[in-house]
């Protein structure tokens, strides 16, 4: 029996955005903040990225960052799910 890892988060900031970034061996996720500037109200949005060719990720704005990292989860477990199959052992 295997447990997957939970992310380990990494942040990172420059004046103009903040990021955190967790890097898996399929490819890396990231979660930004993005600040309306009319109503500077702090939204966020996340990314899978694949390689320099292949991005995922959401388009709405998320209102907080704790719900984009968990739909961050979300897809890592719907793309390693598809990587898994049940046996007989794992049935006990």
């Amino acid at each position: 029996m295997y447990k997957i890892k939970t992310f380990n988060w990494i942040y990172s900031s420059n004046n103009y955005e903040k990021t955190y970034t967790v890097r898996t061996p399929f490819g890396s996720y990231s979660v930004l903040k993005i600040v309306d500037n009319k109503s500077r109200i702090p939204k966020w949005r996340w990314e899978y990225c694949f390689d320099e060719y292949y991005d995922e990720g959401s388009s709405e704005h998320i209102y907080s960052l704790k719900e984009a990292k968990e739909m961050c989860w979300k897809h890592w477990i719907e793309k390693l799910s598809n990587c898994l199959v049940e046996t007989a052992n794992s049935k006990k």
